[in-house]
């Protein structure tokens, strides 16, 4: 084995010219590559979302607080990182974006649909497979990267425009707070609504049992039957029991509230918005990288088959 390595070694070390040809083909086929492809601007912001409900609910917790905490709220998205692809690329976010009014480095204020017809630049290939529409830029220009526990979310979005990259980016984030804010809504309000409509019921059935109570009291003053004494016993009880349920619905809705207006605040930016150019060096580098790779391996196979058919002939 030994020996074979050695001979492959000696074969690709013989066509020194040839690797040296090859791999400044490449080198420059890179720095061409990368020459072609319009400068822009991209701008990235980073995320943490609480997929979790918050804790300080359960400060003094009792039966109220489990009951409500028994119940899943949590984002259907939250964990599910194949889900982030249908919120960012949804036609409603594309649109949000193609509206949007973006005030350009000139100064002008636009819409991101008249800044992208008036200014995108893509590769000098994209030509040959057609023209791209506006929804289509702005897809292939928004990206995102998910962490899942706890979920980052990674934003950003590239345009020829440095403040227009920025504004589209913070836009985006803004879009997103919403949009988990409309879900976890959908998810408790029915809860927010049914403690509210018992609220209310108990509210009034404790009021009629308090009235019936008192009426009767005051109708039999002073009375010494142990009839009548009995009933007001009844009543009595019967508004004690009214009140607990009242208050116990009080506080279910008190604490769906709380909860309600925890859920306002689903994502937290963690990294501010910094925005770098697109051909930095990191890109260069990774090119012409990947260039010389491609052409060792590609020439090394090359030699490798013409010394081994050329001996056979």
């Amino acid at each position: 084995m030994d020996g074979g390595n050695v001979s492959v070694w000696k074969i690709c070390a013989n066509k020194k010219y040839t690797y040296l040809v090859t791999t400044t083909i490449a080198v420059l086929i890179a720095i061409v590559f990368n020459i072609s492809l319009p400068n822009t601007f991209v701008s990235q912001e980073v995320l943490i979302v609480e997929s979790s409900a918050p804790m300080n609910l359960l400060v003094g917790a009792d039966m109220y607080a489990r009951e409500l905490m028994k119940k899943n709220h949590t984002s259907p998205v939250a964990n599910n990182s194949f889900a982030y692809k249908n919120v960012f690329h949804s036609s409603m976010m594309i649109n949000s974006i193609k509206n949007k009014n973006v005030k350009e480095t000139s100064g002008k204020t636009v819409t991101m649909e008249q800044h992208i017809k008036k200014n995108y630049k893509g590769a000098w290939w994209e030509p040959l497979f057609g023209d791209k529409n506006t929804d289509d830029i702005i897809r292939d220009r928004l990206r995102y990267e998910i962490k899942l526990k706890p979920v980052i979310i990674i934003v950003q979005y590239e345009d020829e425009d440095e403040n227009v990259s920025s504004q589209v980016t913070n836009a985006l984030t803004s879009m997103l707070n919403d949009y988990f804010k409309d879900l976890n809504m959908q998810r408790i309000q029915p809860d927010l609504d049914y403690y509210k409509k018992r609220r209310l019921e108990l509210g009034l059935e404790y009021k009629e049992s308090s009235k019936k109570y008192s009426d009767y009291q005051d109708s039999h003053y002073g009375t010494e039957l142990q009839a009548e004494q009995s009933q007001l016993e009844f009543l009595r009880n019967e508004m004690n029991s009214k009140y607990e349920e009242y208050s116990k619905a009080c506080i279910m809705y008190k604490r769906a509230e709380m909860y309600t207006q925890q859920l306002q605040s689903v994502s937290t930016r963690i990294k501010t918005s910094q925005t770098f150019t697109s051909k930095n060096t990191m890109t260069w580098v990774a090119s012409i990288a990947v260039a010389l790779f491609l052409a060792v391996i590609m020439t090394s196979w090359y030699v490798l088959l013409k010394a081994k058919y050329g001996k056979n002939r």
